[in-house]
């Protein structure tokens, strides 16, 4: 990477076997890996654009019994839809993985200019089977106290006052995720 530093510490795979590895990042510009990895960088038809910058480190064996975590903290930069050029806003997003018992445990968290976002997704992941078959759990809580603040996100002319607290459970199967919740209204109008 140009811009920040990635340490690999130890990088290891086997086909039967499957991968162990264990680094950290600090500064990395998440938009230099989009070589590597679709993560949305520069391209101008994309729907969203970012330039995170985040910290992180790891130590993952992912085999038949997969073990360890991967932490990633968010440093700088932000994610812009291109829908109006909306930038989020983003502000301490922490996303805290943690592999273990055949499971893939997932904690996201953090602010917006919106409000605030908790997550928690949890993959029944097997070695070898397809990710995207992989059944989930877990939840998504949003809160936005002032609703003005996505009027940019509306239609042209329409405004929202109050505020929202959205409750959701996630389920379903990584590549056909389900969610299924309330969403509740205070002073709206």
């Amino acid at each position: 990477a140009r811009r920040g530093s990635l340490n690999r510490q130890s990088v290891s795979w086997e086909a039967q076997r499957g991968i162990t590895t264990r680094g950290s990042a600090t500064g990395l510009h998440l938009e230099e890996l989009n070589n590597l990895l679709d993560i949305g960088g520069g391209d101008a038809e994309q729907a969203v654009k970012q330039n995170l910058v985040v910290n992180g480190d790891w130590d993952i064996n992912y085999s038949q019994n997969a073990t360890g975590y991967l932490n990633l903290q968010q440093q700088g930069g932000d994610v812009v839809m291109s829908y109006r050029q909306q930038a989020l806003g983003l502000n301490n997003i922490q996303l805290a993985t943690r592999f273990q018992s055949g499971r893939i445990d997932n904690r996201l968290t953090g602010q917006t200019r919106y409000g605030s976002v908790d997550a928690a997704v949890a993959i029944s992941q097997t070695f070898g089977d397809k990710i995207l078959l992989a059944p989930i759990s877990g939840y998504l809580k949003a809160q936005i106290p002032d609703l003005d603040a996505i009027r940019n996100l509306m239609p042209i002319g329409m405004s929202a006052k109050g505020s929202l607290q959205v409750d959701t459970v996630v389920s379903g199967s990584v590549g056909e995720p389900r969610l299924n919740g309330t969403a509740n209204g205070s002073n709206l109008y």
